[in-house]
Formats: C-alpha cells, structure tokens, sequence
C-alpha cells in the first residue's frame, strides 16, 4: 500500500508500507498490466527509457568482462 507520510522517502514522494502480515500491496488503480502499470507510465512519461537501454547495456558488459 502506498503513503503519503513522507517521513520516511528520500525522495519526498510516496512510499509502500506493509500491510498486516499480507506482505506488500499496490492499489489496484495502479497495478495495471504487463505492457501498462505504474512502471511503464513512469518511464515514458519521464522520457527515461533511452537511459535505461544505455544503463542495462553498460551494466551487462562489465557483467561480461
């Protein structure tokens, strides 16, 4: 479940808090599918996915070395 007490984000947004011992939730609303949740949305609209290619593809080859 999202929170807006922002205590206790680094980023001053939102966090995910537990909720009873059911383990972690996201709201329906945000959930989505496979090709449209809240990951997808953010990346394109924060434009990122360029520098998440370049990051992943860094990111391998030193795997790789």
């Amino acid at each position: 479940m999202f929170s807006n007490d922002i205590k206790g984000s680094r980023t001053g947004g939102a966090i995910m808090i537990q909720v009873h011992k059911d383990g972690w939730k996201l709201p329906i609303e945000f959930a989505g599918t496979l090709n449209d949740n809240f990951v997808t949305r953010a990346i394109n609209e924060y434009n990122v996915s360029g520098q998440l290619d370049l990051f992943i593809q860094q990111t391998i080859e030193i795997l790789l070395r």
